[in-house]
């Protein structure tokens, strides 16, 4: 009998031990996940998209695309850079990468006439986001880049696209959505707050 209450004894200590292995093992698993969650908004997380594209022949050879570019933060505050436009022709499989250029101060039409004017220092999204975008903030800019060697024509053909690549203040890199172009000289424009309006004849 009292061998029997001695393995009684010895059971229950043995489920209340589990008992408390599994809801350590629990605790420990729900304060890792806690600390991952912290450290995550401990972190900058950027998020990009591409609002609008200007594109057109700079002479018979090369091309030039201006991209109305916002840029949010759901992380931590982080100044952008990095900006790099990644393009892809329509029937090619494989993309070539562009380095900005500084933003021009007038955009003129082939007979002469200015249709947009930029000024780079309040304009340019790499000059906005020389200061860090704040939590829960996103700024709006422009950002210019030289095409060599595609035409005008070839760039907004229907198929081509292009993405736009930039990294955070620790080197992370993100993407913006792909902008596909239709064929057509320029999609349907609409205004972004934030983005001015430097096509005063357009």
């Amino acid at each position: 009998m009292s061998e029997l209450r001695s393995m009684s004894s010895y059971e229950k200590w043995s489920l209340f031990i589990s008992i408390i292995g599994i809801v350590v093992v629990f605790y420990i698993g729900w304060l890792q996940y806690s600390i991952s969650k912290s450290l995550q908004h401990l972190q900058p997380d950027l998020r990009g998209t591409i609002d609008k594209v200007y594109d057109g022949s700079l002479n018979p050879t090369d091309s030039g695309a201006i991209l109305e570019v916002t840029i949010g933060n759901l992380g931590s505050p982080s100044v952008v850079r990095g900006y790099n436009l990644v393009l892809r022709l329509a029937g090619s499989t494989s993309t070539t990468d562009y380095a900005s250029t500084l933003l021009p101060k007038n955009i003129t039409s082939s007979d002469g006439k200015i249709i947009a004017t930029f000024d780079s220092t309040t304009d340019a999204i790499y000059e906005k986001t020389v200061q860090p975008i704040g939590t829960g903030a996103e700024v709006v800019g422009w950002i210019f880049f030289k095409i060599p060697n595609v035409t005008g024509d070839q760039l907004h053909a229907s198929g081509t696209s292009m993405n736009l690549d930039f990294q955070d203040i620790t080197g992370k890199e993100y993407q913006t959505h792909t902008w596909l172009f239709d064929g057509t000289a320029a999609k349907e424009q609409y205004y972004v707050p934030g983005g001015g309006r430097p096509f005063v004849n357009f």
